[in-house]
């Protein structure tokens, strides 16, 4: 009777064993697979969140090129040229400003990001708005240097303010402020 109660507990022990080996094995399965799953759904919104920078970096790339075009027909046309290409890209309408560069197609109101005419990674950036009168003009220079900043206003005007600071005057706390007449 003994050997029988022995044989008994033995197979308990041996089942425990190999419950406990399936439970331990269907954890680490279940947690790598988790960490798969993670790890697809970082990289997916990664290359989501670039998807979307390129796209918005080819609609400020497209907004230079109008503002280029603008100022070129500026310099080469007559004066009612340039002012119909200011109401041109003026306009508070989305992507009437880059519509008028002729190589862009805007389409339900998108326009669609092309790499070497080709449009495989379906991108596109939705609104573009240039306003190409501001309030102020800003502007880095490097030490002993210049450059020339061609002002145009919407009025008359004869004062320009000028602002400026180097590092120096970060440690008087005092900004350097000048005024032309």
């Amino acid at each position: 009777m003994n050997k029988i109660n022995r044989h008994s507990q033995a197979g308990e022990v041996s089942m425990f064993v190999v419950i406990f080996a399936a439970l331990l094995i269907v954890v680490v399965t279940i947690s790598f697979v988790r960490i798969m799953t993670q790890s697809q759904q970082q990289a997916t919104a990664n290359d989501l969140s670039q998807s979307a920078y390129d796209s918005a970096q080819a609609g400020v790339e497209d907004a230079k090129r109008a503002l280029l075009r603008y100022q070129t027909l500026c310099q080469n046309s007559t004066e009612a040229a340039c002012k119909d290409a200011l109401a041109g890209i003026s306009i508070d309408t989305c992507n009437t400003a880059v519509d008028e560069l002729g190589d862009v197609d805007v389409v339900d109101n998108e326009v669609k990001v092309k790499t070497g005419g080709d449009n495989a990674l379906d991108q596109a950036y939705t609104c573009v708005k240039i306003t190409p009168n501001t309030i102020d003009v800003l502007g880095n220079l490097t030490d002993n240097s210049s450059k020339i900043i061609p002002l145009r206003g919407i009025d008359q005007f004869n004062i320009i303010q000028i602002q400026w600071f180097s590092h120096d005057d970060l440690a008087d706390d005092n900004l350097g402020i000048g005024r032309l007449l």
